[in-house]
């Protein structure tokens, strides 16, 4: 018999291509790694969007900072707090430094009401607000020891409030000191303190024996952005809040005594004693006072860009399992995807983020999310139905991707079980996949029950 008369293969006139083409079809293992590959490449475009998304986060910052320039700033209340000039000797008895004395007061009551508004920067939105504080306060008489080598000058006394941004003071100050009326002057005498603030010359000398306490009454309406904050120089110090923002967030060193917060709005209280601070009620230079402050911030709960930040986390799972859903849909039914359609879906599932944060923007979060998904969903369903000529298998990954997005979307409305159902959710994702792992025949991507049964 010769050569002529043997039985050809079937894919002995195939041409290099053909042949390569028939392997890339046929072998699990190559088809594994292409996807591996896929996934690896589309986390450029992935990166690319979490960096446009930190961009926007970015820009938000941008407008708050100019707000606040064109407003005012974050506001903190300090005082009132007496300052008294003294100079140091030396044993010559030859003046040979300055310095301030600070004394504060023995009780500080302050009852604030605030009221909010929201300014907005293009298409931002920035939380300011413009508030009425009612200060009421009383000295007495230090015990100050007397230091030889040191000179007080009580006559060069000054009573002053500290103010982080003095631009926010919107009418004048009405100070009473013991019933008489004071006018303030701009500044302080002594900014190694407080840099900006607001102060007034008083008549004190409490070396004499006779000297009495001290007590008055200051109306201060400010306006400020974002945060409106205290510190408690009073030996007790009280504050009492309360605005129409439903949504503060209190920080700082001391929480509220008390507090009551609902969709009208807020109160809140706290009490605050010389023993909660690291400072003293009366001492020479500096001492670390900022470090104690308190109060109120005006939070925005609806943070879309930290939320797309979020979902954007869980992109490379949403890929890697829609990949494995394709794969096993080819392997199991027989449908032939080429890779480059593997890609075009990935990038589907990618541009989902991108739409998800332009339009929440504009429309919020929980609307942007639906309306991007189901956008993303319809496009992957229909393509892959052109694919594969029925409906069955498209609505099948459209059904399993739509309960991905349902799921992401829980886990980005958690904050304390987000961890605790993100991963009972993954081992159930992963169980599934190791059962739909056992209908596959890894030797030639023929379904195992059909071994069975032949």
């Amino acid at each position: 018999m010769t050569d002529s008369n043997l039985p050809t293969s079937p894919t002995s006139n195939l041409s290099v291509f053909d042949r390569l083409n028939n392997w890339i079809s046929s072998s699990m293992s190559l088809r594994l790694v292409i996807i591996g590959i896929l996934i690896l490449i589309l986390l450029i475009p992935l990166g690319m969007i979490q960096e446009l998304i930190r961009e926007r986060m970015y820009r938000l910052e941008d407008a708050k900072t100019e707000v606040a320039r064109l407003w005012a700033n974050d506001q903190t209340i300090s005082g009132p707090f007496v300052t008294v000039p003294y100079t140091n000797y030396d044993f010559e008895g030859n003046a040979s430094s300055e310095g301030i004395l600070h004394l504060l007061p023995e009780a500080l009551e302050v009852n604030t009401t605030v009221i909010p508004e929201i300014r907005k920067r293009g298409i931002f939105e920035i939380p300011v607000y413009q508030s009425t504080n009612e200060v009421s306060f009383q000295f007495i008489p230090s015990d100050i020891p007397p230091v030889p080598s040191r000179k007080v000058h009580w006559h060069l006394a000054r009573i002053c409030v500290g103010l982080s941004d003095t631009r926010g003071i919107t009418d004048n100050l009405r100070f009473q000191l013991d019933g008489k009326p004071v006018e303030f002057q701009p500044g302080t005498p002594n900014l190694s303190l407080f840099d900006h603030g607001v102060s007034a010359p008083i008549a004190l000398n409490w070396t004499d024996s006779a000297a009495t306490t001290m007590s008055g009454k200051i109306d201060l309406t400010l306006r400020g952005s974002n945060s409106l904050s205290f510190i408690p120089l009073g030996k007790t110090t009280t504050v009492s809040m309360e605005s129409p923002w439903p949504d503060p967030s209190f920080d700082g060193d001391f929480i509220p005594i008390t507090r009551d917060i609902s969709d009208k709005g807020f109160t809140a209280e706290w009490k605050v004693l010389h023993y909660n601070r690291n400072f003293p009620q009366a001492f020479y230079g500096t001492q670390p006072v900022h470090s104690s402050a308190f109060g109120v911030k005006l939070f925005m709960p609806v943070n879309h860009y930290q939320k797309s930040e979020r979902s954007a986390k869980y992109a490379v799972l949403m890929i890697a399992l829609t990949f494995i859903l394709l794969f096993f849909s080819q392997a199991i039914n027989h449908i032939r995807i080429h890779p480059f359609q593997y890609f075009l879906v990935g990038l589907a599932l990618s541009l989902f983020y991108t739409l998800l944060l332009s339009m929440s923007e504009h429309i919020g979060f929980d609307g942007a999310y639906a309306i991007a998904a189901s956008m993303v969903l319809g496009l992957v369903v229909l393509y892959l139905k052109k694919i594969s000529q029925s409906w069955k298998y498209p609505l099948i990954t459209g059904g399993v991707l739509g309960g991905l997005y349902i799921y992401i979307f829980t886990l980005l409305q958690m904050e304390d079980f987000a961890l605790l159902i993100g991963s009972i959710g993954l081992f159930i994702i992963l169980a599934v996949i190791m059962w739909m792992s056992t209908k596959i025949d890894w030797s030639g991507g023929v379904p195992a029950a059909d071994d069975a049964e032949g």
